[in-house]
């Protein structure tokens, strides 16, 4: 027959595994948000970034284009 302290024990047991299981759970889920926030994050970055590259880019065929036309002026 099984024991009213046994039958307590294996309560114990069952309600601490729930808790685990219960971190494990919000443990996952934040992990899942900065998960997510860190590609937002880099997606951003990477916005920025090309944003930043096209810039140069302009900024670099307007000093051609001015070097061209200061050129034209002292020849």
């Amino acid at each position: 027959m099984i024991s009213f302290v046994h039958c307590s024990l294996f309560i114990v047991h069952c309600s601490l595994f729930i808790v685990h299981c219960s971190l494990f759970i919000v443990h996952c889920s934040l992990f899942i948000v900065h998960c997510s926030l860190f590609i937002v994050h880099c997606s951003l970055f990477i916005v920025h970034c090309s944003l930043f590259i096209v810039h140069c880019s302009l900024f670099t065929v307007h000093c051609s284009l001015f070097t061209a036309h200061c050129s034209l002026l002292i020849v």
